[in-house]
C-alpha cells in the first residue's frame, strides 16, 4: 500500500508540473504585455519602431529597356589603337536584330578615309630607312554575333539610375586595302557596352579587335591586325516597346 501511494505522489507531482510553469509562463507574458501597454499609452519609447525611408531596404526596379525583336541603326566612328606606323580614323553604319534579350545579330560597313602618319614613319623616311610596304587600309563589311549576357544598374549620385548592357561579339566579313588582290577575308571579335537613354535611343561603345591576311605579288604575304575603339549612338526600330510582353511593338 505505501508502494503504491508513493507511486501516485510521484505521478501527481510530474502532472501538476509543467502546467504551473505554464501557468508561471502566461503570466509573465501577460505582465509584459501590460508594461509595453502602459508606455505605449504614457508616450515612451516602444521596442518596434518605424525607419526612415533611406534605412528600409529598396525594391528592385523592373526591366527599363526591352531590346528583344527590335531593329538597332547603329552609326559610329572610330580610331585604331595599335598600328605604330599609322593611325586610321573609322566611320561606318551598323545594323542589329536582337532575337532575344541577350541574342542578337549585326551586318554592318565601315570606312577608313583618314590615316595618320606617325612618328616612326617620319622618322624613318628621314634617315632613308625601309619602311614596310603594307598597303593602305580602306575598310571592311562584316557581320557578327552578339551575346549580351549582362543587364545592370548604376546609382549617380544617389539621384538618378543608369541601366546598360555588356555584351561581346564574334564573326567575319572582307577588309579592302590598296594591294593588287585587294579583298581579303576577315575575322573580329570583341565587347562593348549600352547605356540606354531612352526607349528609342542608347549610347554605345566597343573594342574590337580584327585579323586579315594581306597577300599579292609585290607584298609578302602576313597578318594585319588592327584594334578599334568604336563610338556611336544606337536607334532601335519599333521606337517603343511593351513592358508586359517584353516584345518590340508600336503603341
Amino acid at each position: 500500500m505505501r508502494t503504491s501511494r508513493v507511486v501516485s505522489a510521484v505521478l501527481g507531482l510530474a502532472l501538476a508540473g509543467p502546467a504551473v510553469v505554464a501557468q508561471e509562463g502566461t503570466s509573465a507574458d501577460a505582465d509584459t504585455s501590460k508594461e509595453a501597454q502602459k508606455a505605449a499609452a504614457a508616450g515612451g519609447p516602444t521596442e518596434v519602431a518605424l525607419k526612415p525611408l533611406d534605412d528600409r531596404i529598396k525594391a528592385v526596379q523592373g526591366k527599363k529597356f526591352i531590346k528583344r525583336l527590335r531593329f538597332e541603326i547603329y552609326p559610329w566612328v572610330g580610331v585604331s589603337l595599335n598600328d605604330a606606323f599609322y593611325r586610321y580614323y573609322h566611320g561606318g553604319l551598323a545594323g542589329t536584330f536582337h532575337i532575344m534579350e541577350g541574342l542578337a545579330v549585326e551586318g554592318g560597313l565601315s570606312g577608313a578615309p583618314f590615316r595618320q602618319v606617325l612618328e616612326p614613319v617620319i622618322f624613318l623616311r628621314q634617315q632613308k630607312s625601309a619602311i614596310p610596304a603594307d598597303a593602305r587600309y580602306f575598310g571592311n563589311a562584316w557581320a557578327n554575333l552578339q551575346l549580351s549576357p549582362i543587364y545592370g544598374k548604376m546609382s549617380i549620385f544617389s539621384e538618378w539610375i543608369m541601366h546598360y548592357d555588356v555584351f561581346v561579339l564574334g564573326g567575319a566579313g572582307l577588309a579592302v586595302d590598296s594591294s593588287q588582290w585587294f579583298i581579303h577575308p576577315q575575322l573580329h571579335v570583341g565587347m562593348g557596352s549600352r547605356v540606354f537613354l531612352f526607349d528609342w535611343m542608347v549610347l554605345r561603345g566597343e573594342l574590337r579587335g580584327s585579323a586579315y591576311p594581306q597577300w599579292g605579288p609585290t607584298i609578302i604575304s602576313n597578318i594585319q591586325n588592327q584594334v578599334t575603339a568604336m563610338f556611336g549612338v544606337g536607334f532601335y526600330v519599333p521606337p517603343f516597346f511593351d513592358k508586359e510582353t517584353s516584345v518590340g511593338r508600336r503603341k
